[in-house]
């Protein structure tokens, strides 16, 4: 309770210009690299045609992290990324993304069903991406 009251004042604090919360910095931070490696992984398969932006590898989107978060979590950030735990985050989105796109395929002819698989990935990676933007903002 009183961390959240002080946050309260930090944010309203005119002299303050910006409102760092870790939680929410953590948070969408983790949304983020989700939704990154999911895109990249995305834009490295056999629909990855379709996807016509520009599309960060993890390594970018790590960095980006960094140069936005406080030491501390930095840091923090930083042993999650050396973790078992991430690596397996990591696999779980390969899967994602392949079972997403076989399914969509085997519904339909192939380039509809990659319309379908990304369409139905670039929503779990607008979510993430909305998020960090949110949490830049807030600075």
């Amino acid at each position: 309770m009183l961390r959240h009251i002080f946050v309260l004042i930090v944010c309203i604090t005119p002299l303050i210009g910006n409102c760092y919360d870790q939680f929410d910095a953590g948070k969408a931070a983790g949304m983020y690299i989700t939704a990154s490696d999911i895109l990249f992984k995305l834009k490295q398969s056999e629909c990855g045609y379709i996807i016509k932006r520009p599309v960060k590898n993890i390594d970018d989107a790590k960095n980006e992290i960094f140069s936005f978060l406080n030491k501390s979590d930095r840091e923090a950030f930083r042993e999650y990324f050396h973790s078992s735990e991430f690596k397996r985050k990591l696999e779980k989105n390969n899967q994602l993304v392949n079972q997403v796109i076989l399914t969509a395929k085997s519904t339909t002819d192939p380039d509809t069903g990659c319309g379908l698989a990304v369409g139905s990935l670039l929503d779990i990676v607008k979510t993430g991406e909305d998020a960090w933007n949110k949490q830049i903002n807030k600075r």
